[in-house]
């Protein structure tokens, strides 16, 4: 009896914390540190004695992204930024709009020499990555910012490896915002959820939204219009900035809140490039990494929140759910995490050690401000998270 008291006590107090920061996030974000990394106006990037003296050396990037998209514009100030740090001995040549590649393809890309530096979504081929999975469970983050600082933290000791089998090496880890409903009648508890047709991904976030009672519907995010314009699916499930680049705002006239779980977004470089570039350039690249998860991350959080503040402005009502109500969803999907441990440690893995470690940290990162993260990353990198440098 108390240890149940104590489980549902202490869901509570998840609970509350969990929405409290998504207000926070929605109504107060300063990230000027990150903003003033992307404009090159920081007063430090960190200490770089270059020494390398021969002609700049060209690295060429991937994406799937537009060429025209904001993706695309923040990624080019990224690799600026990286020019800066190396003194201009690495120069960035990127290609967008999947010219080279697919975004599926990304790590074959990078493994085989077809790029330098891409998108590696783990999230496309979930089996290969089963440890980094374990960054999707649901209750464990406050933010994506959280998120990917404890996946940088723990890269060496849980996720590396599944890149380095891969043939590829961890480039940053990007976080990005959870996913909320999008539809057109309130959804703010579990009696409204039921039997829903809820858009889902795969893996993780549709075992969660069957545990809530909805019924997972996958798509294309090219269908999202569509299927809730005409009534196919019931909620639209992605997120913000997602629901803005897909025009869910024209169509759906409720979103509700849910920060369920944060899905890790990774880059990776070509191993063989990293290992042939002078020692001191290497040590640039790494701790850009660093940098830049940080920066991807809470650029995505203060735009989600940003598009969140159009939506209402052009009428949509924003939901979030009473943290009473909240304790009902954590309860639902709880045995879900329980028994991705229990799956995992019989398959060998330490399942059990990671998410006791990924609570710990998310606790330790997530008393912490955006600035405070930002700092140190700059500050004191962690190491580990590739083999190319420290």
């Amino acid at each position: 009896m108390l240890k149940t008291l104590l489980r549902t006590t202490a869901v509570a107090a998840i609970a509350v914390a969990s929405l409290a920061g998504t207000a926070a996030q929605s109504e107060n974000i300063d990230i000027s540190r990150a903003q003033a990394w992307l404009d090159g106006t920081l007063e430090s990037y960190g200490d770089h004695d270059i020494v390398y003296d021969g002609e700049p050396i060209v690295l060429r990037a991937t994406s799937h992204v537009s060429d025209l998209s904001e993706s695309a514009k923040d990624t080019r100030r990224a690799f600026a930024i990286l020019e800066k740090m190396s003194g201009g001995k690495i120069k960035v040549e990127p290609r967008f709009g999947g010219t080279v590649h697919g975004v599926k393809e990304g790590f074959e890309a990078a493994r085989n020499g077809l790029t330098d530096t891409t998108a590696c979504f783990t999230n496309l081929d979930a089996g290969s990555f089963p440890l980094t999975q374990g960054l999707t469970l649901p209750g464990i983050f406050p933010n994506a910012a959280v998120m990917a600082m404890v996946g940088e933290a723990l890269a060496e000791q849980y996720f590396r490896e599944e890149f380095e089998r891969q043939g590829v090496a961890i480039g940053y880890t990007g976080g990005s915002t959870p996913f909320n409903f999008f539809s057109k009648s309130p959804v703010t508890n579990l009696a409204e959820l039921e039997g829903l047709k809820v858009r889902s991904g795969s893996g993780i976030s549709r075992d969660v939204y069957e545990a809530l009672g909805a019924t997972p519907v996958s798509m294309g995010s090219g269908d999202f219009y569509s299927s809730l314009q005409r009534g196919l699916v019931d909620v639209i499930a992605t997120s913000t900035s997602a629901a803005n680049t897909f025009r869910l705002n024209e169509v759906a006239s409720h979103v509700t809140l849910t920060p369920i779980n944060y899905t890790p977004l990774h880059y990776c470089f070509n191993a063989r490039t990293m290992a042939k570039l002078p020692e001191d350039l290497r040590e640039v690249v790494y701790d850009w990494g660093r940098q830049y998860s940080q920066v991807f991350s809470q650029e995505f959080i203060r735009k989600s929140a940003e598009y969140e503040k159009l939506f209402v402005e052009q009428g949509m009502i924003r939901h979030e759910i009473a943290p009473e109500e909240w304790v009902q969803w954590e309860t639902r999907w709880a045995p879900l995490v329980d028994a991705w441990i229990a799956e995992g440690e019989e398959r060998g893995l330490p399942a059990r050690q990671l998410v006791a470690d990924m609570r710990e940290l998310a606790a330790k990162y997530g008393a912490m401000s955006y600035d405070d993260l930002m700092r140190m990353a700059i500050d004191s990198p962690v190491e580990g998270v590739a083999a190319f440098a420290n």
